[in-house]
């Protein structure tokens, strides 16, 4: 398992997995078919997330993209101290007899 800042590179694979969480949970903003994002659509969002500071950190597994992390930030002066965080991750990868951050982090004497 890998995590990392995503690239503008990763769009195909990152809106596969949004897609896929739209389907396997109701606790993500998208309902099941609502995502009407294309490819390159999700690229320039990508790029220009990077570019006013936000971040996404994605979970990459040996079968793709199986998590993110992701921050917006708000050009609101009233509001941009603020950010909303979103966390998504395959059912797959979240189940506990998964669960690497106990297994390589807690172990380890780090948790």
């Amino acid at each position: 398992m890998l995590i990392r800042q995503v690239q503008p590179e990763d769009a195909e694979q990152l809106l596969r997995l949004q897609l896929q969480l739209d389907k396997e949970t109701k606790f993500m903003l998208h309902e099941h078919g609502e995502r009407k994002t294309t490819v390159e659509e999700q690229r320039q969002q990508i790029e220009t997330m990077l570019v006013r500071g936000g971040m996404i950190f994605v979970a990459e597994h040996e079968a793709g993209l199986v998590g993110y992390l992701g921050t917006t930030t708000y050009p609101l002066r009233r509001i941009r101290h603020g950010v909303t965080i979103v966390i998504g991750i395959l059912q797959a990868f979240a189940h506990p007899s998964r669960n690497w951050y106990a297994s390589v982090y807690c172990s380890g004497g780090m948790g």
